[in-house]
């Protein structure tokens, strides 16, 4: 992470798990592991993808939790 902090939250199944990330920390997500960013100040994340993160109707690879 180039600036800022941020809260990772993971979840496999029923086991959930939360990390806090700072400047210069840096952190991998595995595939279908589902995840949620909590930006707790004025952050720069760069992010790096093996794919593509749109599928093949051109939509973008993001699920909302309501």
């Amino acid at each position: 992470m180039a600036k800022g902090k941020l809260k990772l939250e993971v979840c496999q199944g029923e086991k959930k798990e939360e990390y806090v990330f700072g400047e210069g920390d840096c952190f991998l997500i595995p595939a279908n592991v589902r995840h949620n960013f909590l930006y707790l100040e004025d952050t720069l994340l760069v992010a790096m993808y093996d794919k593509c993160v749109q599928n093949d109707e051109d939509a973008k690879d993001i699920f909302y939790d309501n």
